[in-house]
This record gives structure tokens, sequence and C-alpha cells, in this order.
């Protein structure tokens, strides 16, 4: 009897519920000769032949699924497959190289000068333990910067003209393998960046170049997984297969916790298989976001020493693969190209989570919210320098990475009135930029701080020439002026938007 796809997989299912798996595997086996492009077939199959004890059967199966994984684009499923394999064979190494065979293929890999052997093989990296997690060993954490108040004042904010710094006179000094990008001298590392003046005097702000000729455009349409790595895309053969190599497989139960809110820790996830709910423990108990297959979350503990924001559950059955500081640290040294790209990628994700959050930018996706990330610029800014000044127009639309910043206003008082700092995931500058009118304190950084800023003269082009964000603008009139009146008269705090950064 010739069944349906939908009767062979419910079939399946519920054989292997049973404990059938012989039966499960022979409907798994017709699934994958129904629809041989659809590796999940071959990875259903490889799990049966594991519960029946059959390995080598399991491992040509799951090689197999890796394969199929590969060349349909999904990269992350292929690597989670990849590692599932090397724990069952350690010394199985064929399904990497095809892995990174497929990448140079289809011009994915653009690869760098083969300079150096990639960094020895170490043990599998840590991910953060929480609870009863299984399999996963507590991050090295570095603590965090002691941080010392600078009392806010009226200091000239800096222009957007951006002049090339001196020439180094010495090699950039080497990088931690384990630092978060905020302890890196990033505009004295190999990067390109230049140094802000204003009137010929250092404003404290180095604006760090992001855009790579190397860069290959990532992924097909619908091949969500390789639009979201541009890591790999600037990585050598051999630094590509140590990455594979060193990222590390999680298994997470349903209702098991990966990590928790106040826990430190320094590894980005990706979503492999399954469903991860991130919340706000409260009380009350507030729901941030759902992540599904190929989706990133955690990469903020690759910026910054301070705790995670929020809890993260597995939601079904979950499989992570998880990239630490370690890992990323040596590439790094092994290709210092790697530092832009993460720098990138970094920005890429907050600029998505600033369109998630903000009604603002909710217009802005496709080719459109491509277009804004481009536009957004990174900035290194010193401890006491100041980036929006009272009463004159913010420069810009900025996001806080890491860091703190004082917010204090004069108004008619002779001292700076303290209203509140900012830290990671704060956005500020909107209000002066809606409005066209000057801001109502002055933000200058508390501690060295890395900053997105969106310029004024790309807000006004990009956001305020979109027909729905003027709509938006309009509704806000009358609340931008009750918020600057009350403000001024000392009943209500600074605040604009936030993004919650886990």
């Amino acid at each position: 009897m010739q069944y349906t796809e939908g009767k062979l997989r419910d079939k399946a299912v519920a054989a292997s519920a049973k404990g059938k798996h012989d039966k499960a595997l022979g409907y798994y086996q017709e699934l994958e000769a129904l629809q041989p492009e659809d590796g999940a077939w071959a990875r259903k199959s490889a799990e049966m032949y594991r519960s029946m004890g059959e390995d080598s059967l399991a491992i040509e199966s799951y090689t197999r699924a890796s394969l199929i994984y590969g060349e349909e684009g999904f990269f992350v499923k292929a690597v989670a497959v990849c590692k599932i394999i090397l724990r069952m064979d350690p010394d199985n190494r064929d399904a990497q190289e095809q892995l990174v065979s497929f990448n140079e293929a289809r011009g994915i890999h653009k690869p760098a000068d083969e300079r150096a052997e990639p960094p020895e093989k170490r043990e599998a990296s840590s991910v953060e333990q929480a609870g009863q997690s299984p399999a996963v060993v507590p991050d090295t954490v570095v603590p965090p910067p002691t941080i010392s108040a600078v009392p806010p004042s009226a200091v000239p904010p800096p222009t957007p003209s951006a002049v090339p710094p001196p020439t180094p006179s010495a090699v950039p000094p080497p990088i931690p393998v384990d630092a978060a990008l905020e302890d890196i001298d990033l505009g004295h590392a190999s990067i390109e960046s230049v140094q802000r003046e204003r009137e010929g005097e250092p404003s404290g702000v180095t604006e760090i170049l992001l855009e790579l000729e190397v860069l290959a455009e990532m992924a097909e349409k619908g091949k969500p997984d390789l639009r979201h790595i541009p890591l790999f895309s600037a990585l050598s053969k051999q630094s590509l297969a140590s990455l594979v190599e060193k990222m590390h497989l999680v298994e997470l139960s349903a209702g098991e916790t990966l990590f928790r809110e106040g826990d430190l820790g320094t590894t980005l996830y990706v979503v492999s298989e399954g469903k991860v709910r991130a919340v706000h423990e409260g009380p009350p108990t507030i729901e941030l976001a759902t992540l599904s297959d190929g989706e990133f979350f955690g990469e903020i503990a690759l910026v910054t020493n301070q705790p995670r924001t929020a809890t993260v559950k597995a939601v079904v059955d979950t499989e992570l693969l998880a990239i630490d500081r370690q890992t990323i640290g040596e590439l790094i040294a092994s290709e210092p190209i790697v530092l832009t790209v993460l720098c990138r990628f970094l920005r890429t994700r907050l600029v998505e989570s600033l369109v998630k959050t903000s009604s603002l930018f909710a217009p802005f996706n496709g080719e459109e919210g491509t277009k804004l990330i481009n536009r957004f610029q990174l900035l290194e800014v010193e401890a006491g320098a100041t980036l929006i000044e009272e009463g004159e127009k913010a420069p810009g639309l900025f996001v806080v990475m890491s860091g703190r910043l004082d917010v204090a206003r004069k108004g008619s008082m002779a001292a700076a009135q303290y209203l509140t700092t900012l830290k990671r995931g704060d956005v500020f500058g909107e209000m002066s930029l809606l409005a066209r009118t000057g801001a109502a304190a002055t933000v200058r950084a508390r501690t060295k701080c890395l900053i997105l800023e969106l310029p004024d003269k790309a807000f006004r082009e990009i956001i305020m020439t979109h027909p729905r964000v003027l709509a938006y603008v309009g509704d806000l009139a009358a609340e931008r002026e009750q918020k600057f009146s009350e403000l001024e008269q000392g009943r209500a705090q600074y605040e604009d938007l936030h993004l919650d950064l886990f």
C-alpha cells in the first residue's frame, strides 16, 4: 500500500514512540526516497539505526544527512550532524572535509592567504552551565572591569568628520584569545579605523571601518543559515575546518535551562534543531523571544563581560551549536580579518534587534534592512567623550553595545543634574532627531564604550523619507512635546528605547 508523505511521517513517529525502531526506520527510508533533497529523513534513519545499536549504519546515514544539508545550503544543520558523527567516531573527518569543500565550490568561502597552520586542536570549548544541563561545562569567565564614575560635564560634541589616525610605529599588540570585544583596543588592533577630531583636537571617538571587499554576498534566497553566518566567508580552508572542529554540540531536553539571567557567559549559540525561549524571570515573567532553526542568540557575550540579561530554556528537545570567545580569539590570531568580520556580524545582529523592537524601524526588512544595517557605524568611545550635547541636535542615533554613559542636564541650574546611566542595549538620540530640536540632555561616556551610530544624515535619508515612518513620527508629535515639558520640569526620567541583548 502506498502512503502519502504525511501518513508515512505519522506512522514513523508513532512506531518510534512505541520503541518499534525497525518499523520507523522503514518509513523514514521511504520518506527519504520520496524527498531525497530533505536531509531530515536520512538523519531520522540514523537515529533509528543508533537506537537499534547499529552504529556503523547510523554513521552512514548521518554522513548522508550532513552532505544533503550542505548541498541544500543548511550549513548549521550540516555542522551539527558532523559533530554527532565525531562523538560516535572521533577519527571520522569525511563530513568536515566535505563541508569545507562545499563552501569553496559554491563561492561562499573566499580564502585568505594560507599563512599559518590553524591553532592546535584543543578540547571541546565550554558552554554555560545552568541547572542540570547534561554534558555542559562552565565557561571561563573574565571578571568585569571596575567602573569608576566620571561626573558629567558639558564638553563640545564630536563632529561626524573623520581623519586618518597617525601611522602606527609598531606592530599591534597581540589580542588575548579569551578577550571580550570591549577589552580590545580596536583603534590600535589589526583593523581599519579613523579617529574623529573636533577643531584639530582628538574627540575621544574612533570609527571602526567595517566594509570589506573580500566578503561575498552570503546566501541564496531561502537559505537563512548562510545569510546569517558572515563569519565563515572570510576564513581560509584550514581555519574553517578548525572552526567546525571547535564548535561543539549542546543537547537540551524540553524544558531544560541553558543559562539563567545573571549568569556570566562567553558563548554564542545557533539553533541547529528545535526551539528555545528567552525570558526575563521577573516577577512578572516576560517573554523576550522564541528562537528556532538557524537563529543566533547570546552573541553579546562575545562583546562584554556583563551578565546575561535573560534566561534561555528549551521549548522542545533542542540541539545548539556553541562558539565561545576562545575559539573566535584563535581564529583572529590566525586570520586578523576575522576581527572585522566579527564586528560586522555583531552590527548586523544589533540592528536586526532594533528592527524587531522599535516601531520606528519596523518597516525595514529585506533589501531596506540590509541598506539600513550598512549605514550604521561602529564607534570606540573613550571614557569622558561626549556624544550628545544638551541644546544641540544629536549627531546621530546611538545603540550601546558595551560600557556606560551618564546622562545629565543643566536646564536653568548652574550645576549639572544627573538623570540616569545608559548601558548595554540602550538606544539614545532618537528624540532629538525626530523632533529636529536640541537634545534634552548631555550624554557622556563614563567608561570606554562600544557604540553603534546611525549618523543624522543617514537617519534623514533612510528613516525620515519612509512613508510609514513619517506617519509614525506625526502620531508621536504630541507625546514628544509632553515628554520634553516633563523633563524641563523634572517630572520625568530621561529614557529612550532599550534592546534586550542576552
